[in-house]
């Protein structure tokens, strides 16, 4: 599977031609504490919120490296960090962005 990033607005894709890294979003860590747990809660609905999508991501959502100061994200536990979730180059648009292809399509149809 390709990496493409899931921020709307973002075409950035796997491509060895730029160094760029992908991080999954974060999922919610039941069985390490009640700290972990709350903390991992936190920033799960953090990104989301950031990221701003009407949809669910799902397990091979990925968020590009040029979504963060540092170019990637803070560790759970360090949360005072700019990092720790997602806020550079974020499209206020949500719900997934229709592509071109898609587009077209559609003003195709609406010519009939």
């Amino acid at each position: 599977m390709i990496n493409t990033c899931w921020v709307n607005g973002c075409t950035n894709r796997a491509d060895d031609s730029v160094k760029r890294s992908f991080y999954t979003i974060p999922v919610v860590r039941k069985f390490e504490g009640e700290q972990t747990k709350t903390l991992s809660e936190e920033r799960r609905r953090t990104w989301l919120a950031n990221i701003n999508r009407r949809d669910v991501p799902s397990k091979h959502s990925k968020i590009c490296s040029d979504h963060f100061i540092q170019g990637k994200p803070a560790d759970l536990y360090n949360r005072s960090h700019p990092d720790w979730a997602p806020t550079l180059k974020l499209c206020d648009i949500s719900g997934p962005l229709k592509s071109k292809k898609m587009k077209t399509k559609e003003t195709d149809m609406e010519k009939y």
